[in-house]
């Protein structure tokens, strides 16, 4: 990546660790699919249900790539709902969905997807064949 990693935790602390961990394997992934990473912006907020003990968290990842893209991926808990799931597990899922984004912007670029006339896109396997003489 051009730019450092930027990670914003807001109301709360990644004492052990564990959110932090998750990012960087996760961004490590995605370089790996978009080499040419500018940035990558996560911000994780967490404020308190006042209907329940839980937690719920924001979390908003925005990520930048050659030549002018930028995706976004955010996820909400629904409004007044308690999130069940660890939030190690939403930060990953939050990467997965960005993850295939790019992936399809990627090969959009590439010319590796298809449209059809039903609107439906189909991505393109290219395959050797040998010439038969």
């Amino acid at each position: 990546m051009q730019v450092p990693l930027e990670v914003t935790l807001k109301n709360f602390e990644d004492r052990n660790g564990a959110v932090r961990q998750v990012i960087d394997e996760k961004i490590a992934k995605l370089e790996h699919v978009c080499p040419k990473l500018i940035s990558c912006h996560v911000v994780i907020e967490q404020f308190q249900n006042p209907k329940h003990r839980h937690h719920s968290y924001n979390i908003h990842i925005t990520a930048t790539f050659p030549p002018h893209h930028e995706v976004v991926v955010k996820r909400q808990p629904a409004k007044g709902g308690v999130q069940e799931e660890l939030l190690t597990t939403q930060v990953r899922d939050a990467f997965i969905a960005l993850r295939r984004q790019v992936q399809e912007i990627l090969h959009k670029e590439q010319g590796r997807v298809k449209s059809h006339e039903n609107g439906v896109e189909e991505e393109v396997v290219e395959e050797e064949t040998e010439g038969a003489e």
